[in-house]
């Protein structure tokens, strides 16, 4: 199951998660919490986006993580 651009924008804008989201470009969006960007090169009609996943690195090995500290979504198991 994979969700739509809409339905994970709303998950990241919901309250209790306290993100602030903004754009990078016309047709990508970030989302950062306290300063660290948490959701990177999210986009429409795009089924790529990073999240932020080297403090998980430490707890699992289930995650591949790039130089940059963020795991792809659509590689997430």
């Amino acid at each position: 199951m994979s969700l739509s651009f809409e339905q994970k924008i709303a998950i990241f804008e919901d309250e209790k998660y306290g993100m602030e989201r903004y754009s990078i470009k016309p047709n990508k969006t970030n989302f950062r919490y306290n300063g660290k960007v948490i959701v990177r090169e999210m986009r429409l009609n795009g089924i790529v986006a990073y999240v932020w996943g080297r403090d998980i690195a430490e707890f699992t090995g289930k995650y591949r993580i790039d130089d940059r500290g963020g795991s792809r979504l659509d590689t997430c198991p």
